[in-house]
């Protein structure tokens, strides 16, 4: 069931409506689920409710088979039929991967937003499904709600990482409370099955990171830790402390095969500096922004990528660039440092390049961080590989 045909104008709609909306305030305060979390992509589409639901809601779908012909039953609500049909006729919607709010976890909930869907019979409820369709199991996602002129539901699971555990969204019609989707499927959305190869590479799983994490995953929590090591430096720290932040800088944005990379003497813990990376490196030829880059690419080049991920591995790649142009500098700054930690105006430079880095920085005065060259940094990168994953809901 290709759920994308026919919502080319839904697709517009959706990146027209994104630009100018999902930005960052300037500032080194600012917490990352305020900037990251902000899905503004989905901001006319009224995604605001938010439902706490278990990720062991996973069933193995017996006689179901996705999408060939549906098998009809005595239950009215949970048979195929043309009035059930007309229920989706003029419906569309967007599905999106988002960080669950007050979640330290990643991609780790679901907003849907269906829009022209009609009043479901008396005793019915539409509900969605996330679909593994090589291994026919199921994630029960809940009911939809009417609310603001549109059916929409968020599930989210602060344990999971969602993106790597299916790869097709139904709605369905539903009678009664259940742990496998019916046959009566009124709308569907499916990944490009080519080029999300290379997304899940980003946000899921990729084989070298530490843990396996995804590159974005993986790239975003150094650069949040970088410039929580960085902004020591904006207290006049002694020498001591001046040195341990410029030797961790250099680990994180090196990683262990970096010319520059040594552990942190014992002493640094005590001085309040702790956190050397994970060793990947952001910087280094094999680090997260160059890997992270030539997986966006190859996202984006796929026969079968659609317009989102066009538009968007375009604001990925923004993002990576002006990280690797800051950091180059950082990195100078830190080597500067162990030398000479009484340079203030390095150590000031590097606490800035840190934040830039991680929240990116308004050049133009306007009060806001957009996704364009200069401005963009390591959240407008995975905010952005995050819309890459947005699935345009159509009918049957």
């Amino acid at each position: 069931m290709q759920g994308n045909k026919g919502n080319k104008q839904l697709e517009r709609d959706m990146q027209g409506n994104e630009r100018g909306s999902e930005k960052f305030a300037p500032g080194e305060s600012r917490p990352l689920v305020s900037g990251v979390g902000r899905i503004a992509l989905m901001a006319t589409l009224a995604l605001v409710l938010i439902a706490g639901v278990s990720v062991g809601a996973v069933a193995i779908i017996k006689n179901t088979n996705f999408g060939n012909s549906p098998t009809t039953t005595g239950n009215t609500a949970n048979s195929t039929s043309p009035g059930n049909s007309s229920l989706a006729t003029n419906a569309n919607g967007v599905v999106n991967f988002i960080d669950a709010q007050g979640s330290a976890g990643h991609n780790n909930a679901i907003t849907i937003s269906v829009n022209n869907l009609q009043k479901p019979p008396s005793g019915s409820q539409y509900e969605a499904w996330f679909l593994d369709t090589s291994t026919k199991r199921a994630l029960a996602l809940g009911a939809l709600t009417f609310k603001d002129q549109a059916y929409t539901l968020t599930y989210s699971d602060k344990g999971a990482n969602l993106v790597g555990l299916g790869n097709e969204i139904e709605i369905t019609l539903e009678r009664d409370a259940s742990t496998t989707p019916s046959e009566n499927v009124l709308l569907s959305a499916i990944f490009p099955a080519q080029a999300f190869v290379y997304v899940r590479n980003l946000l899921y799983s990729y084989t070298t990171t530490p843990g396996h994490v995804g590159l974005l995953v993986g790239l975003i929590e150094q650069a949040k830790l970088l410039n929580a090591v960085a902004q020591i430096l904006t207290a006049n720290p002694n020498a001591l402390t001046t040195r341990c932040v410029a030797q961790a800088a250099l680990d994180i944005t090196e990683g262990k095969a970096g010319a520059d990379y040594k552990p942190l003497p014992a002493n640094c813990s005590a001085a309040g500096v702790a956190g050397a990376g994970d060793g990947f490196g952001l910087l280094s030829a094999n680090g997260y922004i160059a890997v992270t880059q030539a997986q966006d690419l190859l996202a984006n080049s796929q026969p079968d990528s659609t317009s989102l991920i066009h538009l968007h591995s375009r604001h990925v790649t923004f993002g990576l660039q002006d990280m690797n142009t800051w950091l180059t500098t950082a990195q100078q700054d830190a080597l500067a440092l162990l030398s000479n930690p009484a340079n203030s105006a390095k150590a000031r430079e590097l606490a800035t390049l840190a934040n830039h880095a991680f929240f990116g920085v308004d050049t133009n005065g306007d009060g806001k961080i957009d996704y364009v060259p200069g401005e963009a940094g390591a959240s407008i990168s995975y905010q952005h590989g995050q819309f890459m994953t947005a699935m345009v809901l159509s009918p049957i």
